[in-house]
């Protein structure tokens, strides 16, 4: 009687003793505390695409698949833990896409909700979604965690050690409890449903540098990356170009109205004067050839060749000539109303282009001339601004890739407006090209002058140097470059040496290569930067 007295009190109040030493089963304080906000009906979906590290190797081995266990494993104790401390039903589905039934519970998810399965689509690695309706039948809410960002796999010391070891991401430093691994992303994931995304500012002077540009400047790739790994981003273009280079703020959209609207005027332009040519030149050309008696058209071809001195003769030419004439007319209006009707589906496609646009934002956005006003707008819920400035493409290039710095050139408001930022306390990424130019042509080998609309320098150094860089004038070259160079400083008329930059090391001692009273000390805290991309390589 005992026995099912304690069976009947267990099952109707459970009570749980986490005895391990580090407390693995117990959630930390401050994270309990941050499941009051955790959404109602909230669905955790792991999704195992089989591929933790795209672009570096789509093949899982034995350790990358032990961690996709591991994980799944984590997540489903995890969930155990939320739900016990948070009181609230929280709904697990697993996704695999080596599991028969992949596809139709893909497509069945997708069809309830739609965002979080373009979340899933554009998932570049395997990861965790949470997901919920805002008021449990809103709209959705969607957050990715990698499993990268929840637990990392060292396959270096895993190897090493001939057993899985995975590091934990997201710890805050002095973590109340550092062996519960994974929970701390976790819980903030699930709990962030509504975070605003960060947005990465990029400031460049013409569209084609924008992460929507052209595969040779762009930064297509960039935006590619950045969106997969949960940022928003936003193009701003600098600089109008053209035969009076001025200086603008404008979004990525507003600089692609101004390009359609151009193009827009010079397809009508090109109505305009086909037309012109069509109802005048061939008009005035065709009634001559048509109407115009022998004796008058004798006397306009007498003037650019000699005719025939018998009458007869001369009129049979010249009623060859008139009949080619009048059919070369003919073929010529058909070519030009070929012309009309291609610029006719160019004029379609570029309306519809502009169609698609928020015009009426765009107009309300152009109005506004202040340019430090307006990027300052534009700035003001960016997280970090990217500064693109190319110049050298590659030293075997020819010069119409290479683009020269002083093209980069801001104006003075624009400066102010970055340097107000950087004092707001958000940082700003240099991406800066060589500022040396080549030799000009004259006989002092005196660059070619700055034109006009543009400096040599913009106040962008001025600021790099008050951060503690100076910029040096000399291009520095890999060593790997040195023959291409100097085949192009030979005279070639092409650098034929295909040119390998070699990879980024990560694994080297603190001061190589420099002498040595200039090497650090080995117990220097190495830069935060290199330590996660040094850690990113051991996966």
């Amino acid at each position: 009687f005992a026995v099912v007295v304690f069976n009947y009190a267990a099952f109707n109040r459970p009570l749980r003793w986490d005895l391990t030493r580090s407390h693995n089963f117990t959630l930390p304080p401050e994270l309990v505390s941050e499941l009051d906000g955790l959404e109602p009906g909230t669905t955790v979906v792991v999704y195992q695409m089989h591929r933790v590290f795209p672009g570096v190797s789509d093949k899982p081995d034995r350790f990358d698949l032990a961690a996709e266990r591991k994980i799944l494993e984590k997540v489903r104790d995890l969930v155990e833990l939320v739900r016990e401390s948070s009181g609230r039903s929280l709904k697990v589905l697993e996704l695999d896409v080596e599991n028969e039934d992949h596809e139709r519970k893909l497509k069945k998810l997708t069809e309830e909700n739609p965002a979080l399965g373009q979340a899933i689509d554009q998932a570049p690695e395997s990861s965790i979604f949470f997901h919920a309706r805002r008021g449990g039948s809103g709209r959705e809410l969607v957050q990715r965690l990698g499993f990268n960002e929840f637990l990392r796999l060292d396959k270096v010391s895993s190897e090493e050690n001939e057993n899985l070891v995975l590091l934990p991401q997201g710890l805050p430093p002095g973590a109340a409890a550092p062996d519960l691994r994974g929970a701390y992303p976790f819980i903030r994931g699930l709990t962030s449903l509504e975070a605003r995304k960060p947005r990465v500012g990029i400031g460049v002077i013409h569209e084609w540098l924008t992460t929507r540009g052209t595969d040779v400047y762009g930064l297509v790739g960039l935006r590619k990356t950045l969106e997969r790994n949960g940022f928003d981003v936003r193009d701003m273009v600098l600089k109008k170009l053209g035969r009076a280079p001025a200086p603008v703020v404008s979004t990525f959209e507003e600089s692609r109205l101004d390009r359609l609207e151009s193009r827009l005027a010079i397809i009508n332009k090109g109505f305009e004067q086909r037309s012109k040519f069509i109802n005048e030149t061939l008009k005035r050309s065709l009634e001559f050839w048509e109407t115009s008696t022998p004796d008058k058209i004798a006397a306009v071809l007498s003037q650019q060749f000699k005719l025939p001195a018998d009458k007869t003769r001369r009129d049979e030419i010249i009623s060859e000539f008139r009949k080619d004439q009048i059919v070369a007319i003919a073929e010529e209006r058909k070519l030009i109303e070929q012309a009309d009707q291609r610029a006719v589906e160019q004029r379609k496609e570029i309306e519809a282009e502009r169609g698609s646009l928020d015009l009426e934002t765009l107009a309300e956005q152009r109005r506004n001339t202040d340019l430090k006003g307006k990027m300052e707008q534009l700035l003001a819920d960016c997280d970090v601004l990217l500064l693109p400035r190319p110049s050298l493409y590659d030293v075997v290039s020819d010069d119409d890739k290479n683009l020269p710095h002083w093209l980069h050139s801001l104006d003075k408001e624009q400066v102010d407006a970055i340097k107000a930022f950087l004092k707001s306390g958000k940082p700003v990424l240099f991406c800066l090209g060589p500022e040396s130019e080549r030799p000009g042509q004259g006989p002092d080998q005196k660059p070619e002058p700055v034109p006009q609309g543009f400096t040599a320098a913009d106040g962008i150094d001025s600021i790099v140097k008050d951060l503690g860089y100076r910029l040096n004038k000399q291009t520095v070259l890999y060593d790997v470059e040195e023959v291409a160079f100097g085949e192009r400083q030979g005279g070639g008329l092409t650098g034929g040496t295909e040119v390998r930059v070699p990879p980024l090391q990560l694994s080297w001692s603190p001061g190589t290569g420099y002498p040595a009273n200039l090497r650090r000390p080995g117990e220097k805290v190495d830069n935060p930067v290199r330590a996660s991309q040094w850690l990113a390589s051991r996966g």
